[in-house]
Parts: structure tokens; sequence; C-alpha cells
């Protein structure tokens, strides 16, 4: 069994199972988490639901744990991409938090969607998550419509799936999106109080997880990703240093074969310039090494 792949089957669905909701500013991640807790007999809407207000302002992962159908399920919210005041790279610092939340790994990215048209916000919404996540975390995701009633015409909710199944086959990129998640998808609508639609949710993902062995992501597994994301960047950044390096040490020994100029001999003249380009290798191999020194403990936290 490989280290970045844990197990944990059971003969027929899992004791516990960990979901993650990632999705943009307004997607509706918030209000699909609450529909998912309100499923559960046991779960009591608090007085106060600021903690899982539906109003697009998550700013912290959150996690909550109920019990579904003699089910442990586990959701962990995040904070939304394509964030009005924040980048992507500044929200996705906290959505990584997700994965060491669902400890020992999420079984399921719910990929939340509130739209079929799959604009190029959207399109590059989907690779940011891959390119922070990797490819491989396709394997455990799901794609999730909300507001089902206004994707869909009343006279088309009893088919729901069969209608969106080719909905998507209309948008040549959404189809390949769902394709990568493995043709797995389902529409959600967080205003309905019918806890069927939660048990079709979970009845999709257990399947999932099947089809996984029981496997889920792991904190493991996202490190190993972005160390191998890394590797390019990293030898761009000594390609550039090597670039500067020539520079910085074609220009020290200009100077400094100006400067000396007939004040000092021939050979000491051959040896400042020497010592004027080694002296930039050793500045730009100190600053591409404190870079990557940096990066590993960032990496850390």
């Amino acid at each position: 069994m490989s280290c970045f792949h844990k197990t944990e089957m059971a003969s027929e669905q899992l004791s516990e199972l960990r979901i993650v909701l990632i999705g943009r500013v307004g997607a509706g991640k918030t209000g699909l988490m609450k529909t998912i807790l309100r499923s559960s007999k046991d779960y009591k809407e608090p007085a106060s639901e600021s903690h899982l207000c539906v109003c697009s302002n998550t700013e912290k992962c959150h996690k909550e744990k109920v019990e579904i159908d003699n089910q442990e399920v586990v959701v962990v919210d995040t904070p939304g991409l394509c964030h009005y005041e924040k980048t992507d790279e500044e929200v996705m610092e906290e959505v990584k938090r997700c994965v060491s939340l669902a400890s020992p790994g999420p079984h399921a990215f719910l990929i939340v969607l509130d739209e079929l048209k799959f604009t190029v916000e959207l399109q590059n919404m989907v690779e940011f998550v891959w390119k922070t996540f990797g490819k491989n975390a396709a394997k455990y995701a799901l794609v999730v419509f909300t507001h089902k009633h206004e994707l869909l015409d009343q006279s088309e909710l009893g088919k729901a799936d069969e209608i969106i199944k080719h909905k998507i086959k209309e948008n040549s990129q959404l189809q390949q999106f769902v394709s990568e998640c493995g043709e797995r998808f389902i529409a959600i609508e967080n205003t309905d109080q019918d806890s069927s639609q939660v048990t079709d949710l979970l009845k999709k993902l257990n399947d999932m997880v099947q089809k996984n062995n029981g496997k889920y992501y792991t904190v493991k597994m996202l490190q190993k990703w972005q160390s191998e994301a890394k590797g390019p960047e990293t030898r761009q950044k000594i390609k550039l240093a090597i670039y500067i390096c020539g520079l910085v040490g074609a220009a020290g020994g200009f100077v400094a074969s100006y400067f000396v100029g007939n004040v000092i001999p021939e050979g000491a003249k051959e040896l400042a310039v020497v010592g004027a380009a080694v002296g930039g290798v050793i500045g730009c191999v100190g600053i591409v090494a404190f870079g990557l020194i940096k990066d590993k403990i960032c990496s850390i936290y």
C-alpha cells in the first residue's frame, strides 16, 4: 500500500464519511453545508446561525459533524474563491487547511457550482483547485450544482439528472470538467427541506468511496503534489539566477577593470575581475537559496 493512500474500508459503507466543500463566493457552499446538517435527525439549528450564515461570508474553514442514517458525516466548509477583496492565492492558503481539519483526510471534495454556463471565471477557479490539490484530487471529487430550482424548469425537476446530463454535454468545457470528476454530479436545492436529496448525495459519495477502495486524500498527498509542482518553478529560478549571475559577473568585471585601470598590475587586475564575477554568483545563489528556504518553511505551516 502506498504511504500516500490510506484505506479504511467497511463491508458496505464507512462508519465515517468526511466531506470538503469548495467553490466560489456565493455558490451556495455554506447553504449546502446547512442542507446536509439538517438532514440529521439529531441536528439542532442554533438560535444564532451566524456561524452557518448563507450570505457568502465564510472567512475560515468551518467543521461540523453529524450522524445521518447510522453514518458519521464530517462536513468542512471553506472560504469562497473568486473573492472580491482577496486573491485566490490568499484564500487558498486557508482552504488548504480543510485537509487537516478533515483528518486523517477527506473522502470527497464537493466542487460547488451555482450555474451550468461554466464561465471563464469558473474554469479558472477549477484549474486553480487542481493546481493546488493536484489532478489526482479529481478521483475524490463530485460536482454539486446548487439552486436546482433556478437551473431547471418545474417540469424538469422529476428527471433532474437526465436533464442536467444533457445540458452538461452542450458545453464541452463543462463536460470535460465533469468527466475529470468521474462523471459524478448532482443538483441540490438548498431551500428544499426534503432530506431525500441529501440521501441521494450521500449514496453517490459512498459509491465513489467504494470505487476508491476506501482511500482518501491526505496531507502527505497535498505536500507531495506541491513539492512536485514547485520543481519546474525551482528550475526556472535557477536558470534565472544563472542568467543574472552572468550579468552581475560581467558588470562587476567591467566596473573592476574600469576603476583599477593601470593602478594595479595586470595579474592583480584579472583577479579583481574574477573576484567580482564570483561575488556576483555567490550573491545570486544566496538569494535563490533564501527564497527556497522561505518557501519550505511556509509549506510546513
